[in-house]
């Protein structure tokens, strides 16, 4: 029920019990996971669309920010991947990833995708897997059944971001380093 501001321009997390948003920031809704999260009530997601699929047209997805996911844009489900005109990368980094169990990755590159009117191209996707065979259905995401995946650190790191969630609202502004990590 608190607002935080991430100013990734100047290295700063604030934690204020009000804020006066400027009209540079894009606004958009906070959602509710797809069902109740036991472990974290309060989760909320952000609705990302435009994500090419396979046929030409397009996909939405539900996801959650994510800090702590480093070295990837997005970390997602193999179903949703699945649904999504993606190429797999084999000489991409790996993403970063904690877990109980040894999770193996694979990597993949997204054409495009869009928050609201903001529009990302080239978006590394990663996929894990809980066995070395690349098996999806070793995904661990797999229990993730409130959303399609996280939006890591990479892409983050890309905005300013102020989270609103006394009013459900999160608010993006590009910053210095909006088309830094493109194509990296």
């Amino acid at each position: 029920k608190k607002i935080v501001a991430i100013d990734f321009d100047k290295q700063v997390i604030t934690f204020p019990d009000s804020i006066a948003v400027d009209s540079t920031y894009h606004r958009f809704a906070l959602l509710p996971p797809y069902g109740e999260i036991k472990f974290a009530p309060n989760a909320k997601f952000v609705k990302m669309t435009g994500f090419g699929k396979r046929l030409g047209e397009k996909v939405s997805g539900h996801l959650q920010f994510d800090l702590g996911c480093i070295g990837t844009d997005l970390l997602v489900k193999h179903t949703f991947i699945a649904r999504l005109k993606a190429t797999e990368e084999s000489n991409k980094g790996k993403a970063i990833l904690t877990t109980i169990q040894k999770s193996y990755t694979k990597s993949w590159l997204i054409d495009s995708l869009r928050i609201g009117n903001i529009s990302l191209n080239n978006i590394t996707a990663t996929t894990t897997y809980v066995d070395y065979k690349n098996d999806p259905g070793g995904d661990p995401l797999l229990l993730f059944k409130e959303g399609d995946g996280y939006i890591g650190l990479n892409l983050l790191k890309r905005f300013n971001i102020i989270s609103d969630y006394k009013s459900n609202t999160l608010y993006l502004k590009p910053n210095g380093n909006f088309n830094k990590y493109m194509n990296e």
